[in-house]
């Protein structure tokens, strides 16, 4: 798409994160918001969870995308595991 000056427009979205951390220092919460640009707002775009599991040596993440009926981040909800020797992997 072009804006009203002819020039092509950003092509890139913009999105920005929150983290939220746990007591351990690991992160709880991985918020992202999208901006939109005809409101000049930051919209929620989608919200992923942590659980860590020690024992088990895992890292149970639950992703889900916001719900503008709801208010909430329960669209598309998926859960995943993977070992806890992957969070450099993740939060680098």
């Amino acid at each position: 798409g072009t804006n009203p000056h002819g020039c092509p427009a950003l092509t890139y979205r913009l999105v920005k994160y929150e983290f939220t951390y746990n007591d351990n220092g690991k992160v709880a919460e991985k918020k992202a918001y999208r901006w939109n640009q005809s409101k000049e707002t930051w919209d929620p775009y989608y919200l992923i969870s942590y659980q860590y599991n020690e024992e088990k040596g895992e890292i149970n993440s639950v992703y889900g995308m916001w719900n503008k009926k709801k208010k909430d981040f329960s669209l598309n909800t998926q859960e995943m595991v993977v070992p806890a020797t992957s969070y450099e992997e993740i939060f680098s």
